[in-house]
């Protein structure tokens, strides 16, 4: 009877499972899950392309060579809070750069590529972090920093001639 129940149960989660990743590999964003240890245990294929994270690769922190050196700070006070058992919502800017799709005023605009990231700690019965769990995106942010600082630039200049 109760290997009965245990097999349901294990049954019942890997359901889950199957269901979360189908939903994560469908989902328009960066999807992860991550170890307290910062190993990367499952990430979406929108993840490796906005990352640009090798998808071979999975040691603790593999995931801190994507972000821009200048970030790491950042990463490190929002990666306590989640060890601490939180939820973040925050921007960065990863190590590969941003290239704009369409040409603004001739040029093509370039520059850091940002994120916004939110995570959560997953906690087990006893308020153990047994995981992070979160998701990123970053096409909107990219293209909004990049067109407000070009037309920053043009109005500079317009004004200087005036």
């Amino acid at each position: 009877m109760l290997s009965r129940k245990i097999e349901i149960q294990s049954h019942e989660v890997m359901a889950v499972e199957n269901r979360f990743r189908r939903m994560a590999d469908l989902a328009p964003v960066g999807m992860f899950h991550i170890d307290p240890q910062g190993v990367l245990i499952y990430a979406n294929n929108d993840y490796y392309t906005l990352t640009e994270h090798p998808r071979d690769v999975s040691y603790p922190m593999s995931w801190y060579n994507v972000i821009a050196e200048v970030d790491h700070p950042t990463m490190d006070v929002e990666w306590a809070k989640l060890l601490a058992g939180g939820y973040v919502n925050f921007e960065l800017r990863l190590r590969r750069p941003f290239f704009a799709s369409e040409m603004v005023g001739g040029e093509q605009v370039a520059g850091d590529t940002w994120i916004i990231a939110a995570a959560y700690a997953e906690k087990d019965a006893d308020g153990t972090v047994v995981g992070i769990l979160g998701c990123i995106t970053g096409t909107l942010i990219w293209e909004v920093k990049w067109f407000l600082y070009y037309y920053f630039l043009v109005f500079l200049t317009l004004s200087a001639k005036w």
